[in-house]
């Protein structure tokens, strides 16, 4: 199918372009979707597309409870990560300032960096990013950090380009570029995932919970204060999900216990000496000295003191007996 152009987004403001964005799935939402995104879970998406709760713009310095310094910096070195493609590929890119469409569907929506064409005339379309210089390990070799693929991808599918580049700045030390390919699984893939996300932001259907860390923080957000003596039925399914936990449960203290058990087996091989060492392992043993405040003893010395510097934090704690 061929991309259908839609507003030029130079003519929208940036509220419109966002609004329009929020219709559909983006580039940005796909690692979410996919449960990749360690910031954002496929729920808390779902609740943005759905009008449940408001996306902060994090690029917007007057927010200063939502801004993001790496997605300020991201955005704002964008141009200088294409211009270090060019010089070091000797390919040219531009900007392509139409929000891109996939004309199946419509609801698969792309705002691209830069597009250019090869040698060959092949398009193909490129994705600037900035990363710390901690962040160096998951770009080593062929590694490229799986949901900016994803995004890179999705790109390719959208805007029908032969292929795609990713480029990333790491730190002030480092410059990588990788190519990546589309192939029939991988698209037949990303197409079925966003269908499947957007029924359910068009049937109202919260997706289901992932284990990830981001979807811990939007359930403690999205029910922070238990109405007190309210009491629910365990329904047949949750309950097995419950025997379930019971026995993972005691397989994690199996393996805590061994894992215990061979580090005292080394303490005690060690005694006295500071480092252990083999052809493939080594072990330090070492003495740390660490100051800790003393609560208790300030709280009796200084009772007035301490009321006055105590703040009172309210949270769920989630017991099962």
């Amino acid at each position: 199918g061929q991309k259908m152009k839609l507003q030029n987004t130079k003519r929208m403001s940036h509220e419109e372009w966002l609004e329009m964005r929020n219709k559909g799935i983006g580039g940005s939402d796909i690692g979410s979707i996919f449960g990749l995104n360690p910031y954002k879970s496929a729920v808390e998406l779902w609740l943005e597309k759905t009008g449940k709760i408001s996306k902060p713009n994090i690029t917007d310095l007057s927010d200063r409870e939502n801004f993001s310094e790496p997605a300020y910096w991201g955005q704002a070195e964008e141009e200088l990560v294409a211009k270090r493609f060019m010089e070091e590929t000797g390919l040219k890119v531009r900007r392509n300032n139409f929000i891109l469409q996939h004309r199946a569907f419509p609801f698969m929506v792309a705002n691209i960096d830069r597009e250019g064409r090869d040698e060959e005339g092949k398009r193909f379309v490129l994705e600037c990013k900035t990363a710390n210089e901690f962040a160096g390990k998951e770009w080593e070799g062929d590694k490229i950090p799986m949901s900016y693929e994803l995004q890179t991808l999705y790109y390719v599918l959208i805007g029908e380009y032969d292929y795609g580049y990713i480029a990333c700045k790491i730190g002030n030390r480092k410059f990588v570029y990788k190519k990546v390919e589309m192939d029939e699984f991988t698209e037949k893939t990303i197409t079925e995932k966003c269908q499947w996300f957007w029924d359910l932001v068009e049937s109202n259907t919260m997706p289901p919970v992932d284990s990830s860390e981001a979807c811990s923080n939007i359930l403690a957000e999205m029910y922070p204060v238990a109405s007190i003596d309210t009491s629910i039925e365990i329904n047949s399914e949750l309950d097995q999900e419950l025997n379930n936990l019971s026995e993972y449960e005691s397989q994690v203290k199996e393996l805590e216990s061994a894992i215990t058990l061979i580090k005292n087996k080394i303490k005690e091989y060690m005694q006295d000496n500071e480092t252990a060492i083999s052809e493939s392992h080594k072990i330090t043993w070492k003495n740390q000295v660490s100051n800790r405040f003393d609560t208790n003893k300030f709280k009796t010395a200084y009772p007035e003191l301490y009321a006055q510097f105590t703040n009172q934090t309210q949270s769920r704690v989630l017991r099962i007996k």
